[in-house]
């Protein structure tokens, strides 16, 4: 088997319908039809990287009615696979993040790329800012484990704004901000009538139900539907039948950095060098970032407007 940096694990975008969708029919023909399967091997010659596209084709319904012993069937049969091609982290689409998924794998380290994603908004942000006259930094959208990565934007001393339809859920984080670490940071209800020229906007899984077109504000689209931050790589990616956006996109790099620092291979422990394993590398944005800077990746990213 070659080494490979990362594993990408889908399953259908939609459930099976027809006959395909019966409960009876189903568990008998899933672990013989629908098992896992590798559909291609992908090279990413931007990341010096390569791995393959595994596929489930099964969808998350299809996979929600399944017995408990069929279930463990298919995982089992997954897990052949993954340790079959050497894989201990798999990388996943983030729009299954609350999907059937998570315990289909239960032992699996699965990658949603949230870490890469902050890395890329703290290194978008310092780009700016050292081309743009900003006046204030809004965050909108829901973001895990948010503490870290909103106290480097307030590092920069300007007012930073997290804008969301749930702002009680800020409540602690802008307590240990604003009272326990003196920055400059609020919440608020979701208000794009409030941004104005000057304000640099990083809109996290707002699934494109915002209009940015009429605001002044400078908008940068982080969300999982947002394309076109690295053409290349994302060709690269098409060519291995995974579509390009940023759902696809964040985990497969985020793999792909913590592969070549030595983290996901066992045998890899020369490769560390003098980094200490964190605890949790999904949400270790500031890593991934020092990663992404020594190979020189942010420049791939961030000379390339997403749309």
């Amino acid at each position: 088997m070659p080494d490979l940096d990362f594993g990408y694990f889908n399953i259908l975008d939609s459930d099976r319908r027809g006959l395909f969708s019966q409960k009876l029919f189903l568990e008998r023909m899933a672990p013989v039809f629908f098992a896992p399967r590798v559909e291609k091997l992908i090279e990413i010659p931007d990341l010096q990287a390569r791995g393959c596209n595994i596929n489930l084709p099964l969808g998350a319904g299809n996979l929600a009615v399944l017995e408990p012993e069929t279930r463990q069937t298919m995982a089992d049969k997954s897990l052949g696979l993954i340790n079959e091609w050497g894989l201990s982290r798999l990388a996943v689409d983030r729009e299954l993040k609350k999907s059937a998924l998570q315990g289909l794998l239960p032992t699996v380290n699965l990658t949603f790329g949230d870490g890469f994603i902050k890395a890329m908004a703290a290194a978008l942000v310092a780009r700016m800012l050292s081309r743009r006259e900003l006046k204030k930094i809004i965050v909108v959208g829901e973001l895990e484990n948010p503490l870290a990565f909103t106290a480097r934007l307030c590092q920069y001393g300007l007012p930073v704004s997290m804008q969301s339809n749930n702002p009680a859920r800020y409540e602690v984080l802008s307590y240990k901000l604003l009272y326990e670490k003196g920055c400059p940071f609020a919440t608020s209800w979701l208000e794009p009538g409030s941004w104005e020229r000057g304000d640099l906007v990083l809109l996290f899984d707002t699934n494109n139900l915002l209009d940015t077109r009429k605001t002044q504000a400078f908008c940068l689209r982080l969300d999982n539907a947002s394309r076109g931050w690295a053409p290349q790589l994302e060709s690269e990616l098409e060519k291995g039948g995974i579509p390009s956006s940023l759902n696809n996109l964040a985990p497969i790099v985020e793999s792909c950095l913590w592969s070549q620092a030595g983290f996901l291979k066992p045998y890899s422990e020369e490769a560390r060098n003098d980094l200490q394993e964190p605890g949790n590398l999904a949400d270790d944005f500031t890593r991934i970032e020092a990663l992404g800077d020594s190979i020189g990746l942010w420049d791939i990213f961030l000379d390339t407007p997403a749309v």
